[in-house]
């Protein structure tokens, strides 16, 4: 018997919302509401580069877990993989997407047994040919309550509606207009502007284009050190203590921005 939700205000505040920058905020609001004690994770997917988190509600132990396996090993990420050569709406269980020897897997080791995950639902929403919202509903050994079969038909109802929305959330946002496909994340350096120094503004456009902290030394040609205490610095003066949390502001900004010129408008 089909699963549907008990009610659609959830959907209806989601939908008011494309064209503002509280969509994804608003997002993450209906996950909570429909799938109350699953973990979730929101994913931005672009050919070639490393995956963007864009919301979660994992602890802050799973977070600094989860971070540190797919910063070393998302190539090897079954659902990554299976969005490398499948780029159309879909929804897929880890069974779908890994291979006979994915438990004996360094992934499966450093990602899914250190963080107790034993089972992934994954939704693709489709944005381009090259992009697309990744969101991963986890299922850990502490959580067995929530009944992991209704909450993939609740999923493969809504599943429709989401992309719906999510195709016009990304024709209306200005990461959109910004961003050409197979390029890194564009990141304006007004990006907080009154904040941060010019340096740290640099080192932010490299972080949200995905490189890792040794990277960005080599490109800014000065010491990991160096690049650690300004990320420290970063944090501190927009208030957050993530990466995630900073992918988040910045996605916010650039809509505000989108936003804005609708008003004047």
């Amino acid at each position: 018997m089909p699963v549907y939700p008990a009610s659609l205000q959830p959907l209806a505040e989601l939908a008011a919302k494309i064209r503002t920058p509280n969509f994804l905020p608003a997002f993450g609001r209906l996950l909570d509401n429909y799938f109350p004690g699953i973990n979730l994770a929101v994913f931005f997917y672009q050919q070639d580069q490393r995956p963007v988190t864009l919301v979660h509600n994992l602890s802050y132990e799973q977070e600094i877990k989860a971070i540190f396996a797919l910063d070393k090993h998302y190539q090897d990420d079954p659902f990554f993989q299976f969005w490398q050569s499948n780029r159309e709406p879909n929804l897929k269980t880890l069974e779908d997407v890994i291979t006979a020897d994915f438990y004996h897997s360094p992934f499966y080791n450093e990602y899914y047994s250190r963080l107790g995950l034993y089972d992934e639902v994954m939704a693709y929403f489709s944005l381009s040919e090259q992009q697309c919202i990744a969101v991963s509903f986890g299922f850990y050994n502490h959580r067995k309550r929530c009944k992991r079969d209704e909450a993939f038909e609740l999923i493969v109802y809504l599943f429709p509606v989401l992309q719906a929305l999510f195709e016009q959330y990304w024709l209306s946002s200005s990461l959109h207009d910004n961003m050409s496909e197979g390029e890194p994340l564009y990141v304006s350096n007004q990006f907080a502007a009154d904040i941060l120094t010019e340096r740290e503004r640099q080192v932010v456009q490299l972080i949200l284009q995905g490189l890792a902290s040794k990277q960005i030394a080599g490109k800014l040609n000065i010491k990991l050190g160096t690049v650690k205490n300004h990320r420290k610095s970063i944090y501190k003066k927009l208030q957050i203590n993530s990466q995630q949390e900073l992918y988040h502001q910045f996605w916010l900004y650039q809509n505000q921005e989108q936003h804005n010129q609708w008003v004047n408008d």
